[in-house]
């Protein structure tokens, strides 16, 4: 029993003291941005071309230096404080300093090879790094995924299934980025290995390893699946939360991407940047176990009220339209009356529609909460007229039963004297 206490203490030390080093590492990556913003440099991977003295550039460098490593890093250091032996804790704190590592190779590739003349030994090297890092990064996402939440993969065949596209995928990038010469993602700094990569060759890598990535995202979402249908009533919760936030995830991604390339706003990128937060905060409140039910709650009102504003729009848009032609045709000319009824038609159909909207989702979705809400509903009408103390003894133990569904059930009534 010591030796087991001395090695969980252990661990929570190591934790402790790789959360202090992500901590500093965050610090000296935001110092080496102060000292190189106004130092122009070419177009990189997600960076354009030019000096990065911008508002937009420091919300970037804090997003991917600072907030996402100290939080992935934080939680992971609280998961194996509480659970030393799971290795979802151990992942997340080497995922939140892999992300720094990328964030802090890029700014010292910038300082040594693009700030000062002549460029200073070692900064083709890390720029080197800083080309290949962000596959470890996506490499350890998608493991983190396919172990959570107990920390290991659900059975050998899910192994191989998820392994073989993995290795994939990391040996092929790994590699492809390694022989890139200029390398795209250390913003076009000379390769100090090779002098020129074979097209051939890198093609071929690209090739294989690209789609290995929605394949494997594929993978491991069939065994979340599995794995829901196999765990018990606290991992079901669990898993709710991590698919809770992959979908805000990929809502944010997607929002982030429109407005990039639609209208062309640069706050579309800062979405992107911030959306991989949402997934490891889900992960920190599952593993935590810190209000893990709340995530039905979560469910049931954004299902109920994304329904009802596609609805309401729906509504609106259509009374304005045909409202409009109406009164075209009656007076001749455009009338902002239709626009009036229409808001009012919506503001009296809110609350029915909500009612309703929420009434299906709760026999669809959520069939044992609604069967509760109206086995309570009912006994709150039988306790209201009932007399007979027996009577209502025996259904208040039929509610429970239906409700709860306990291994057993017994009432105790206090006698008067």
């Amino acid at each position: 029993m010591n030796s087991q206490s001395t090695a969980s203490r252990n661990r929570s030390t190591l934790a402790r003291a790789a959360l202090v080093l992500v901590v500093a590492l965050s610090v000296v990556t935001l110092v080496l941005f102060i000292i190189n913003r106004n130092t122009p440099v070419p177009a990189s991977w997600g960076t354009p071309a030019g000096t990065r003295a911008s508002l937009g550039a420091l919300v970037n460098i804090l997003l991917l230096s600072l907030v996402i490593p100290l939080v992935t890093a934080t939680l992971g250091a609280l998961i194996v404080s509480r659970q030393a032996r799971n290795r979802v804790g151990w992942l997340l704190i080497a995922l939140g300093f892999c992300n720094l590592i990328v964030s802090l190779c890029g700014e010292l590739a910038v300082r040594m090879n693009l700030a000062v003349s002549p460029p200073l030994a070692g900064g083709q090297l890390i720029a080197w790094i800083c080309n290949w890092a962000w596959v470890v990064v996506y490499a350890l996402l998608v493991l983190l995924l396919a172990i959570f939440p107990s920390g290991h993969f659900l059975s050998r065949r899910w192994t191989l299934a998820i392994g073989v596209p993995w290795l994939l995928f990391s040996g092929c990038l790994l590699i492809a980025a390694a022989i890139e010469q200029p390398m795209s993602s250390a913003y076009q700094v000379a390769n100090p290995f090779v002098e020129s990569h074979p097209s051939a060759v890198y093609n071929a890598l690209f090739a294989v390893g690209v789609p290995m990535m929605p394949v494997m995202l594929l993978v491991v979402l069939g065994e979340v699946t599995a794995r829901y249908r196999r765990s018990g009533q606290v991992e079901k919760q669990q898993i709710k939360w991590l698919l809770v936030g992959l979908a805000a995830t990929a809502l944010m991604v997607a929002a982030g991407l429109l407005l990039v390339f639609i209208p062309r706003i640069a706050f579309g990128g800062l979405l992107v940047n911030a959306a991989p937060i949402l997934p490891v905060l889900a992960i920190g409140f599952a593993m935590l176990r810190y209000r893990l039910y709340d995530v039905d709650l979560v469910i049931r009102r954004t299902l109920a009220y994304t329904l009802i504003t596609a609805v309401l729009l729906l509504v609106y848009f259509g009374s304005v339209t045909l409202l409009t032609s109406v009164f075209s045709r009656i007076t001749g000319q455009q009338s902002a009356l239709a626009i009036v009824i229409s808001t009012l038609l919506i503001a009296a159909l809110f609350n029915p529609l909500r009612r309703r909207v929420q009434d299906w989702i709760d026999r669809r979705f959520f069939r044992s909460k609604y069967d509760a809400q109206q086995v309570l509903a009912q006994f709150a009408v039988v306790a209201r007229d009932e007399t007979d103390l027996d009577a209502l003894t025996a259904e208040l133990l039929r509610v429970v039963q239906e409700t709860m569904q306990p291994e057993h059930v017994s009432i105790w009534l206090r006698q008067r004297e």
